[in-house]
């Protein structure tokens, strides 16, 4: 899996002044995609779907809950700590037309379908919570 995140920071480490402004604007240049991801656990298959208006930095938040030991799904928390980070793959499944106005009604509703197709076709599937 490709690195998410740019800077990573050992506990109890702080951020100085320079690296807190190069994080501050690569957040503001990163594209904001609202939309449906899906993290896959490829050592055993678990599925763990969830939405969020910018799906990058989902993605990010995620990862870093996840390394940090503190992450709210605590069975996608069990499986980072016994496969680790490799084992993990992250994707958006859908993206919100860029006609269409997104908010947060579209976004559940999009997940909704997607987690129940997946239910549909036999797979276990968490829902993340927002």
């Amino acid at each position: 899996m490709e690195a998410l995140i740019g800077l990573s920071l050992k506990r109890g480490k702080t951020m100085n002044k320079e690296d807190r402004k190069m994080l501050v604007m690569k957040a503001m240049q990163e594209p904001k995609t609202p939309g449906v991801f899906l993290i896959t656990c490829t050592a055993n298959g678990n599925l763990y779907i969830g939405t969020s208006m910018t799906t990058e930095k989902a993605y990010n938040r995620h990862v870093s809950e996840l390394k940090f030991g503190n992450h709210n799904c605590q069975k996608m928390q069990e499986d980072w700590n016994r496969y680790g980070e490799a084992s993990f793959q992250i994707e958006t499944l859908a993206k919100v037309p860029e006609d269409r106005i997104p908010d947060f009604s579209i976004l559940k509703k999009m997940e909704n379908e997607l987690y129940q197709k997946y239910i549909d076709n036999g797979f276990s599937v968490e829902k993340l919570l927002q």
